[in-house]
């Protein structure tokens, strides 16, 4: 949680691997920006670290019926489906820390 003055900006940060990747935004986060300082307001941040290797633990999984992402734009789409009915005010950001990126 951030604050600033009487504004708190609440931050709830995944790795693609966890369980609660899918779920965390709408029941965590939704909870912390009911608070009055809040307004609304979060961030939720999930960490690409790309698709590994075949049956890797850190890959990322699907929920049910859903393939598991490969790709850093198959996860944002995935969130993008799974989180379309969340405030506004919530901002879904996924951070490419994959190893094509950082080169």
């Amino acid at each position: 949680m951030t604050t600033h003055d009487l504004m708190n900006l609440p931050i709830e940060i995944k790795g693609q691997w966890h369980d609660k990747v899918w779920t965390a935004a709408a029941e965590q986060l939704q909870y912390y920006t009911r608070e009055y300082h809040s307004n609304g307001r979060g961030i939720y941040l999930v960490l690409w670290f790309g698709f590994l290797v075949p049956n890797h633990p850190k890959n990322p999984h699907g929920w049910t019926s859903q393939p598991s992402p490969k790709t850093l734009s198959e996860m944002k789409d995935l969130l993008a489906i799974k989180y379309g009915n969340i405030s506004e005010k919530t901002k879904i950001i996924t951070l490419d820390l994959s190893k094509d990126f950082l080169g």
